[in-house]
């Protein structure tokens, strides 16, 4: 994964600008018809809360694990109800089980390495139930090689941002940088950058079979409600 600073000093920026709450519709399709509340959910990579603010608000137990503290103390501002624990999510673990494991927003194009994706597959698995069902979504080839190449620029009186991504299709790294200017008794200039990877279906069905996952299956986000949405699939596996 990129270093944690960077998810860090970002994060504010992120929230305000970037974060998207697209995700309920998808898992009420995939999953929660068949998940009465007050089930228990870990939102794993939460990010600032958005899910599982939602999540929250439909009656379910959530408990957000995240890397990032700084992304963290935005989503327990957000979502007073839910737990939220910072954590690795390569290498974590609860005393008890949960009814669904959810990753979204492509969290796990951030895990770089199969054998580091495949650590990841080995906590979920161990943190469910016994067939409980684990979903979360990837993003695609085409995504990174159309959407993650678009600028996202935002201008205001005391703050500019620039974000510009690159694809770099032989080795299926994605990596995105981001200049902020913003006024501290004059302009500070900051630059970071974060790292994702497209893995490919095969690799991840893979993956997902030797951690003991069965009953795996993908869909597109367009034929889940996302519609303009091609850049990413969700997968939902079951815990044996």
């Amino acid at each position: 994964m990129s270093d944690l600073p960077a998810y860090d000093a970002w994060a504010w920026i992120f929230d305000r600008y970037w974060a998207h709450d697209l995700f309920l519709e998808p898992l009420q399709r995939l999953v929660l018809t068949d998940l009465p509340p007050p089930a228990r959910i870990l939102d794993l990579c939460c990010g600032s809360g958005l899910l599982a603010a939602q999540l929250s608000e439909l009656g379910y137990r959530v408990t957000g694990l995240d890397a990032s503290g700084e992304t963290l103390a935005i989503a327990r501002e957000r979502a007073p109800a839910c737990r939220f624990m910072q954590g690795d999510a390569r290498a974590f673990s609860f005393d008890e089980r949960f009814d669904l494991v959810v990753a979204t927003y492509d969290s796990l194009n951030h895990i770089l390495q199969l054998d580091e994706l495949r650590q990841v597959f080995g906590c979920v698995r161990r943190s469910l139930a016994p067939g409980a069902p684990f979903v979360f979504d990837l993003g695609t080839e085409e995504g990174f090689q159309t959407s993650w190449s678009e600028p996202h620029i935002v201008v205001e009186d005391d703050l500019v941002v620039v974000g510009r991504g690159e694809y770099h299709p032989g080795d299926r790294l994605a990596e995105y940088r981001i200049t902020i200017l913003r006024t501290e008794g004059g302009w500070v200039r900051e630059d970071v950058a974060v790292s994702e990877r497209y893995h490919r279906p095969e690799d991840v069905l893979e993956l997902l079979g030797e951690e003991g996952f069965v009953d795996v299956s993908i869909a597109a986000a367009t034929d889940l409600g996302m519609e303009d949405s091609s850049d990413r699939n969700f997968f939902r596996a079951q815990a044996r």
